[in-house]
């Protein structure tokens, strides 16, 4: 009889362990406005990191409110380790660099015609538990002389834009929240989880960016631990899509 308690502790345990890993992982849009500012107290902390780009890599990925230490130490690590061991036979890869879709660390926010009239004169204070706790830098609302109600919010940590738009629409005097969005294509770094750890598909493209790349040729890096595996090569122009193209997004 205790042998079987024991076993079923010892489950239950690792049942627990792996959804505690799985939602550090990804947490779902619905949960992101009820999300306790309290557990990102450390991560708040050391953002910004030294590497931008390991940092912005590693929140994308993780999908919180802030990139989580270990993940941002992982990306920092293949990275460099990718870049290093390829980089004199594919020098692409010195040259490209992570690109999100929108500015992170940055909130557009549109406040009531009342709340805007209490920023003009300086007594304006709906948001000023949250933005002390998510480290303000500064609200920009030089629009409101253009007869606009739009501020842009910058922090001084990289956070999460979706999150950013969760924790400020509750608030009455906030009529809508936006993420900062960067319109145009480019050159980026797209990572995925996979099985044995974190695959990146590095995308050089050219030709007419601001409307849409016409050109583009991918490189493919899986990793497992401290191992890199060179997957691939493909360029759509010449050639057909490659067995390995579907394990790469």
């Amino acid at each position: 009889m205790k042998r079987k308690l024991s076993i079923v502790i010892l489950l239950s345990l690792i049942l627990v362990v792996f959804i505690g890993l799985d939602c550090e992982r990804s947490v779902s849009p619905d949960k992101r406005s009820t999300i306790n500012l309290g557990a990102y107290k450390w991560d708040l902390q050391r953002s910004p990191r030294e590497n931008r780009e390991a940092e912005e890599m590693a929140l994308w990925l993780s999908d919180r409110l802030v990139a989580p230490e270990h993940l941002y130490q992982t990306i920092l690590y293949q990275l460099a380790a990718i870049r290093a061991e390829y980089g004199d036979s594919i020098p692409q890869l010195k040259e490209i660099s992570f690109r999100a879709k929108w500015a992170i660390g940055e909130l557009l926010m549109t406040l009531t015609v009342e709340a805007r009239e209490l920023v003009r004169i300086g007594k304006y204070h709906d948001l000023d538990f949250i933005n002390e706790r998510l480290k303000l830098e500064k609200m920009d609302t030089t629009s409101f002389r253009r007869n606009r109600s739009r501020a842009r919010l910058m922090f001084e940590g990289r956070l999460h834009p979706e999150y950013l738009v969760d924790l400020y629409v509750p608030v009455a005097s906030v009529e809508r929240a936006q993420p900062n969005f960067i319109y145009g294509d480019g050159s980026t770094i797209y990572p995925s989880f996979s099985e044995t750890g974190i695959t990146y598909l590095f995308r050089e493209a050219w030709g007419d960016c601001p409307a849409g790349c016409v050109y583009s040729r991918f490189w493919c890096f899986k990793t497992k631990g401290l191992d890199i595996e060179y997957i691939g090569y493909w360029n759509p122009d010449s050639e057909t899509e490659p067995d390995w193209w579907g394990k790469c997004r």
